[in-house]
């Protein structure tokens, strides 16, 4: 087991800022109906089951191998570098750090474990980011990975399973490891 890092002192002096916007979403979730919540929440689980699985089995076979390789290792990749972070660092999630915080009721089954970095939002990074940078040429197919990349961290923080914090490190953090991946990748 990996003795936690002192990076909670840093990370809980944002807290307040983001535990207000976290409570500001949790009033505007209550306020919406609940099918809202719950294509929420199904958008976000797509991207941590079927939605990879399904996706990389198409590239690698409709599509180029090794679009699928780069994919998959990308994703996988991604996925470990942030359990390792989490296991480090060992924050809370977000209604451990504030009482009034409430998960939504369809995503509490899968927030569970620590909240930084988010590995729903690394793993829209580790799959999305992937083909961006792939298809890099293709103006459309970046414009829209970025744009799912973005809703699927707004998911996190709307389902108020993460902070913008945990949200905003996943996204660096995948994007530093996926640019790593595509180096090797393209020496290999």
């Amino acid at each position: 087991m990996l003795v936690c890092f002192p990076l909670k002192t840093f990370y809980l002096g944002r807290k307040a800022m983001d535990l207000e916007y976290l409570y500001a979403l949790q009033q505007l979730r209550d306020s919406l109906p609940d099918a809202v919540t719950s294509a929420v929440t199904v958008f976000s689980d797509l991207i941590a089951g079927p939605l990879v699985y399904i996706v990389v089995l198409i590239l690698f076979w409709c599509v180029d191998k090794r679009l699928g390789y780069f994919t998959a290792f990308s994703y996988c990749v991604c996925l470990g570098v942030n359990q390792l972070v989490k296991n480090i660092a060992c924050v809370y999630r977000p209604w451990f750090l504030d009482s009034r915080l409430e998960v939504a009721a369809p995503a509490a089954a899968e927030a569970t474990g620590y909240s930084f970095p988010s590995g729903h939002t690394t793993s829209a990074v580790g799959l999305f980011g992937a083909l961006a940078v792939w298809f890099r040429k293709h103006r459309w197919v970046v414009v829209l990975a970025v744009v799912f990349i973005a809703l699927h961290a707004f998911a996190r923080n709307f389902l108020g399973c993460h902070t913008p914090q945990d949200v905003l490190v996943a996204i660096l953090l995948a994007s530093a490891v996926l640019f790593v991946v595509y180096k090797v990748f393209n020496y290999i």
